[in-house]
């Protein structure tokens, strides 16, 4: 992974290969010089060293195993079958320290092949295909509540809508309809199951749409659609294209049971007429729906949560979308991504909260921060929570700056990460651990941390009337941030070709970081030339 970079420059020839012997070229010369490959290890170990290629899959395993005194067994052998060949041992030193470095994390080429075959095709069909291809994706995640939040946003930031549950549209899992869009599976609904699913879908196609509650638990059994699963289709929005408010519907969810229970019986042509002659179909009217007010929006962002493990149909955090889209920089796609940064810094609203003490008696806090894309555990030491306590309440809008504990070796002077979170059943293993530095309310975000606007353009734009032009926007939009711009400059290039940037200060001008005169910038600039650090 850290010479990524260095492959594609290589290939690219904006970077020199350098082979640190001539025997290496034929054996690295298809990956740019650089160890890619298990076989390409076993044969330097061939090259340099003489070894069979018995001997060189044992050192290859060796090192992949991190096997100590193997490894300075085989090292010992190389150097000499290496010195043999009248290769100095300083060279020599160096392959094998480069091949060990590599050997550890190395595919076989077969293995390979097929990765990249499979990412290949992968590709191709989000490329071409990307509603089916993520609608595939989702239905194969639907019980996995880590990874659901990733493909959903994966799928927003495509440009793909995806669409709540509807019992007049949903099938069985994840699908695409007429017009692009995916539609949420009836399964992914808790107490709904597979088989009332794959019903409601099977009398739909035969009677059409329902229209009201009644019709609906009219034509479906009710043993496979029962009180549970209709209660959970209301609560979830699955049965918003009824008429009716959510809550009415649950209201008089028991009334559309018996009515349809009644309807049911009385067409059963099994049951006698009481009064003998042909059977007659009770005439009985659709209960009305009843006057009680409407859920809030929060109420039902809350019931879709806890129905689907999703917010369907809006999110708590869509006002702060874009203040987290600035100033995050994790999005949970890749927890190795995590591990790399010095200092992580997420938000989300503050659920499942677990007070704790440390063993000197002291406050502190696990919880959990439900984040856009995903979900991380938060610790929160004394020190911290004793300033921030206030603001680590249930769904408190807040954001994160931290630390990612380092796989449960993490501690602080009293106690280990690991232990407290083990102890105290916080959190599944699996989920990121996240070590508050600072936490700070979501509303406060841009004034907290914003300190510098940056803007980048290019020498040949500062005599089109582009600086004045940015001097009045900014000039309407004073604050405390300083204002810094970046002039990139052709006819100064480095090596590469990428033209040399100078940063000029303004020394009499202040901005604000508002998202309104950030987006004011980037209309005129473009995104990638207008940053906030």
């Amino acid at each position: 992974m850290a010479y990524i970079d260095d492959f594609i420059d290589r290939k690219h020839h904006r970077k020199e290969i350098i082979y640190l012997d001539a025997n290496l070229e034929p054996i690295l010369k298809e990956t740019y010089g650089i160890i890619v490959y298990q076989e390409q290890v076993m044969q330097i170990a061939h090259a340099i060293a003489g070894f069979t290629l018995a001997q060189a899959d044992i050192m290859r395993r060796a090192m992949g195993k991190k096997k100590k005194r193997e490894m300075a067994r085989m090292e010992t052998a190389f150097l000499q079958g290496a010195r043999a060949n009248d290769i100095p041992d300083k060279t020599a030193h160096e392959i094998y320290d480069l091949i060990a470095r590599f050997a550890e994390y190395g595919f076989n080429k077969s293995h390979s092949t097929a990765y990249a075959l499979v990412a290949y095709q992968t590709a191709y069909l989000k490329a071409h295909h990307p509603a089916e291809f993520m609608a595939a994706n989702l239905s194969s995640e639907m019980n996995n509540p880590d990874r659901m939040p990733i493909l959903l946003a994966e799928a927003h930031a495509m440009g793909l809508e995806v669409l709540p549950p509807d019992i007049n549209h949903s099938g069985r899992n994840f699908r695409v309809d007429s017009q692009g869009r995916i539609r949420f599976g009836l399964n992914a609904i808790k107490h709904v199951g597979q088989k009332a699913a794959d019903h409601i879908k099977t009398v739909r196609q035969t009677r059409g749409h329902w229209k009201t509650l009644h019709s609906f638990t009219e034509s479906v059994d009710l043993h496979l659609v029962n009180r549970k699963a209709l209660e959970c289709l209301i609560k979830s929005g699955a049965c918003d294209s009824l008429d009716g408010t959510r809550h009415q519907k649950y209201v008089l969810l028991d009334e559309a049971i018996k009515y349809a229970q009644g309807m049911q019986s009385s067409t059963d042509p099994n049951q006698e007429n009481l009064f003998g002659g042909e059977k007659q179909a009770a005439v009985v009217s659709e209960p009305a729906l009843p006057q009680v007010p409407p859920w809030s929006d929060e109420e039902h962002f809350e019931m879709e949560k806890s129905l689907t493990g999703f917010y369907l149909t809006g999110h708590p955090l869509e006002a702060f979308e874009e203040d987290l889209q600035e100033f995050s920089n994790y999005n949970f796609s890749d927890t190795q991504d995590a591990y790399r940064l010095e200092q992580l810094r997420v938000g989300g609203l503050v659920s499942q909260l677990k007070p704790h003490h440390t063993r000197k008696g002291l406050p502190m806090a696990f919880f959990t921060l439900e984040c856009l894309t995903g979900n991380a555990e938060v610790v929160v030491f004394s020190d911290l929570f004793a300033r921030v306590k206030d603001l680590i309440i249930k769904d408190a809008k807040v954001f994160v700056v931290g630390r990612v504990s380092s796989r449960g070796t993490a501690s602080n002077s009293s106690q280990s990460i690991d232990s407290m979170v083990t102890n105290g059943n916080h959190g599944p293993d699996t989920m990121l651990k996240l070590l508050a530095e600072d936490i700070i309310p979501l509303e406060d975000l841009r004034k907290r941390l914003a300190k510098r606007i940056n803007l980048r353009l290019h020498v040949s734009r500062l005599e089109s009337g582009l600086v004045q032009q940015l001097r009045t926007i900014s000039d309407r939009n004073r604050g405390s941030c300083e204002l810094w711009l970046h002039i990139a400059d052709d006819r100064d290039a480095d090596s590469y070709g990428q033209p040399q940037t100078r940063r000029i200060r303004s020394s009499d001008l202040q901005v604000t970081p508002a998202s309104g005169f950030i987006r004011e910038l980037r209309s005129l600039l473009g995104s990638e030339n207008v940053w906030i650090s």
